[in-house]
């Protein structure tokens, strides 16, 4: 299976532990729904996925984190992230483009510490739509607290440029430019930890690299 063209549901499967077999999965037109699955403990099985209609990933008592999703590039929908109490990070939805999310809703995720990822970091900054942010945990128990993790998080273009080929332009997944060489009000972007970049060099070649601190 490649494509989807409506939504896709997997729910209330007590002895379920993988999602490997859905590993070809690139789109999904409708809603991706993950719910009631005790004993999954990732979403290794989805890491060729690139494009959702939305996203709902609630009362998976195993589940640990959502590093499987790190391919998904595109949601045209609202993302739910809920009771899901071994949850402590959002690493994996870091590369979802912001402008296509509908609403943000994570809460009553317990150990839920880290929310400061590129999409939603740029999804609550820029006040793109609603959300809700509750019961999580420190760090991620309401919106400014994930705010000033995002603000904690900032480096500086300049860390990513220890090269010998010289950098022309940085942009992220959506086009957007970060730097320019030749252009100075692109010389001092900030970027944040763990954002998704595309770098091009001077002698023609490109690379997708993270920010790092």
């Amino acid at each position: 299976i490649v494509h989807v063209g409506a939504d896709v549901e997997i729910s209330d499967n007590d002895g379920l532990t993988s999602l490997q077999g859905l590993n070809n999965l690139q789109t999904v037109a409708g809603e991706l729904r993950v719910e009631d699955n005790p004993a999954l403990v990732n979403l290794d099985g989805l890491y060729s996925l690139n494009s959702i209609g939305g996203l709902r990933i609630a009362w998976n008592d195993g589940l640990e984190n959502l590093e499987g999703l790190s391919s998904a590039l595109n949601c045209s929908g609202a993302i739910t992230i809920r009771d899901n109490p071994l949850l402590q990070s959002l690493h994996g939805l870091e590369n979802i483009a912001p402008t296509g999310i509908m609403d943000l809703q994570v809460y009553d995720c317990e150990l839920l510490t880290l929310c400061s990822v590129e999409s939603v970091c740029s999804y609550l900054s820029e006040s793109l739509g609603p959300s809700t942010i509750a019961s999580n945990e420190n760090g991620c128990n309401s919106q400014e607290e994930i705010l000033e993790a995002c603000d904690e998080e900032s480096v500086h273009v300049m860390h990513l440029m220890e090269t010998s080929r010289r950098l022309v332009k940085m942009v992220d997944i959506t086009g957007r430019i970060l730097y320019e060489y030749d252009n100075p009000a692109y010389h001092q972007t900030n970027v944040r930890a763990s954002q998704l970049l595309i770098l091009v060099y001077d002698d023609g070649t490109a690379e997708k690299t993270f920010a790092l601190e």
